[in-house]
C-alpha cells in the first residue's frame, strides 16, 4: 500500500507575527479604561471618607 504525500494546506500568512498597530489597543478603549478606573477611585475614596468621618464622630463626638 503506497500512500500519496499529503500537501500542507497552511500558508505562510498563518505564521506572520502581528504588526505593531495590531498589538496596540485602540485609543478609545484606553481612554474608557482610564475613566472607569478614575471613577472607581473617586467612589472608593468617598466611601472611605464617609466611613472614617463617621467613625471619628462616633468616637470623639461632634
Amino acid at each position: 500500500m503506497k500512500q500519496k504525500p499529503m500537501h500542507s494546506q497552511t500558508t505562510p500568512i498563518l505564521f506572520q507575527h502581528p504588526s505593531e498597530a495590531e498589538l496596540r489597543p485602540p485609543l478609545r478603549s484606553i481612554i474608557w479604561a482610564n475613566v472607569r478606573d478614575f471613577a472607581l477611585f473617586i467612589a472608593l475614596a468617598f466611601i472611605c471618607w464617609v466611613i472614617i468621618t463617621t467613625g471619628l464622630m462616633t468616637v470623639f463626638g461632634g
